[in-house]
């Protein structure tokens, strides 16, 4: 897939560039709010630490200027997607960040998902 993405960037007519201020897609909060809520319907088997970390970060995104909690819900269905990875998601992404916005019943809950991932 990386490969894919780099072609495609590869045969660009004009080239990329950065930007001194990014510029995020209109609708992205909207977007990832109805992924999330797609996905906590469509999974009935999802993990009670999943729907946690989700549920909360539902309620974060709309008021987070720092983009951290999309970051986090970006990583948080990434661990559902591809459950071989999802260690890495929880362990280092996910249970940090809910320890440092002081949820850590999450967290634990989180770090418990970790231990069943990693068997």
């Amino acid at each position: 897939m990386i490969g894919g993405v780099i072609r495609d960037v590869a045969r660009l007519k004009s080239k990329p560039m950065y930007r001194q201020e990014p510029v995020y897609p209109q609708g992205e909060i909207d977007a990832m709010l109805k992924l999330m809520r797609r996905t906590a319907s469509e999974k009935k088997d999802l993990p009670p630490a999943y729907r946690q970390a989700l549920e909360e970060l539902k309620a974060l995104l709309p008021m987070d200027t720092s983009r951290e909690s999309i970051r986090m819900a970006t990583s948080a269905l990434l661990a559902v997607a591809t459950p071989a990875h999802a260690r890495f998601f929880l362990d280092y992404e996910l249970e940090p960040y809910f320890e440092s916005i002081h949820k850590p019943e999450i967290a634990a809950a989180l770090r418990e998902e970790a231990e069943r991932s990693g068997k």
